[in-house]
């Protein structure tokens, strides 16, 4: 098996910090707008934040924004002071919400009281703690055992609660051929790509993560599929997936056309 260091584990350098604060303001900004737009608001909500990735920037935005924040993560980023300190020094001169919580684990050098961290992937998550919302950016694609996964949110979230879930279903080594990881079998996929860690993402399609949002006690209130297939590259894509042994040979072709969805769950009842 090939060696390989998760992206949230590597070291960052100082040229990414200015990319890295318009990133967290872009899906900060998003969170807050799409939460604003429940029943009840940002305000006092328990939120918990799937993936965050090499830095908590929209936690902290969301915690600025009055939620109550947690983030859990499979591999979670250890805070590197040259990197993260002007990061979140940045991202709060730019944010005019309050400054506290940027203030806060500035002053601690780490995530203090501010933001719970779980290191532990999804699908194992014990916690009894409920969520009023859980959200996620382009991380659900990429979990080992999404159906695991989706049991899991059901179980933490109090009923009636929701479910705000980007999903990126591209092959991410090359996005211009984001079917590729479709010819293979379970097998093929396990020695060509799992000491990726998932990272390349999942080969879930739409319609199996919906089955899954379904089965386990949500209802999607909501879906925008905001990215299609390139129909010339489907085009060359499909006999070759037709001639392979993957289970995907057959898959209808409507649901591989659709590349990126986002939802808008609600929890139906106690999972």
């Amino acid at each position: 098996m090939e060696s390989y260091t998760p992206v949230n584990l590597r070291r960052r350098s100082a040229d990414e910090i200015s990319q890295a604060v318009d990133y967290a303001l872009q899906v900060g900004k998003n969170y807050i707008s799409q939460i604003n737009a429940l029943p009840d608001g940002l305000e006092g909500r328990r939120v918990l934040e799937i993936g965050p990735g090499s830095d908590f920037g929209p936690a902290l935005l969301l915690a600025s924004a009055g939620a109550k924040v947690s983030i859990i993560d499979r591999f979670v980023a250890e805070w590197q002071d040259d990197y993260h300190r002007p990061l979140y020094t940045a991202l709060r001169d730019r944010w005019p919400g309050d400054p506290s919580p940027f203030n806060a684990v500035l002053a601690a050098g780490g995530y203090s009281d501010v933001i719970t961290v779980f290191s532990c992937a999804m699908e194992d998550i014990v916690e009894d703690q409920k969520f009023d919302i859980i959200i996620s950016n382009a991380v659900l694609e990429h979990m080992r055992d999404i159906g695991q996964a989706v049991e899991s949110m059901a179980r933490i979230t109090i009923p009636f609660g929701w479910g705000l879930h980007q999903i990126d279903f591209r092959d991410h080594r090359n996005f211009s051929k984001p079917l590729e990881y479709l010819l293979y079998t379970d097998e093929e996929f396990e020695e060509k790509l799992g000491h990726l860690l998932g990272e390349c993402g999942q080969p879930y399609r739409v319609s199996e993560v919906e089955s899954l949002f379904l089965r386990h006690g949500f209802e999607i209130e909501y879906r925008n599929i905001n990215m299609l297939v390139d129909e010339g590259y489907l085009a060359d894509f499909l006999p070759r997936l037709r001639a392979s042994a993957s289970r995907y040979r057959d898959w209808p072709v409507e649901d591989l056309r659709n590349l990126s969805v986002f939802y808008r769950l609600t929890a139906r009842s106690e999972s």
